[in-house]
């Protein structure tokens, strides 16, 4: 049974291709003409394929490349501005812990000065600082001391209520004598 349908199928194959209409000349002629050009145009094809893949190539190691060193200047620009500022951060800890010694000093000579201000007779009236003294001295003598303090001996221009202010804080006020 397959060897007749093997010898039908045949049959029929040959019919069909007895059937086909030869090509002319000139229908030969084309397609060989249509098979070159596409060979040529295959050929093309190839060789744009393979120069676009060889730029590629090069267009991606010249990137690397360039990448590189711009990864390479990154980094030494990081590092060199990191050390910049580790000195930059060295130099501000220790400017702090110098401003932080001379506060404490501050603090401890305001403390001192203020403990002085107490035991001696120091007064603060109107934005001024007076001392009092009930030792007699005579007015350069007084003067002297005054500026030895820092500060000056009061004149008679002291208006009267800082003086009668001053002898209530204190009871007895000497003044140089004029």
């Amino acid at each position: 049974m397959m060897l007749i349908l093997h010898f039908v199928l045949l049959q029929l194959i040959t019919e069909n291709v007895i059937g086909l209409p030869c090509l002319t000349n000139e229908s030969k002629e084309d397609f060989d003409k249509s098979r070159k050009a596409l060979t040529v145009v295959q050929s093309d094809i190839a060789k744009v394929v393979n120069t676009l893949e060889s730029s590629h190539q090069q267009t991606i190691k010249t990137l690397e490349s360039a990448l590189k060193k711009t990864v390479l200047i990154m980094e030494n620009n990081v590092k060199k501005t990191t050390d910049v500022l580790k000195n930059n951060l060295g130099t501000f800890k220790s400017t702090l812990n110098n401003m932080g010694q001379k506060i404490n000093k501050l603090d401890t000579d305001f403390t001192v000065l203020g403990k002085d201000f107490r035991k001696t007779k120091w007064i603060k009236y109107d934005g001024h600082c007076y001392y009092y003294s009930t030792e007699l001295k005579d007015w350069f003598t007084a003067e002297r001391k005054c500026r030895e303090i820092g500060g000056y001996l009061a004149k008679k221009t002291v208006l009267m209520k800082e003086i009668i202010f001053i002898q209530m804080q204190s009871r007895t006020i000497t003044t140089g004598s004029v």
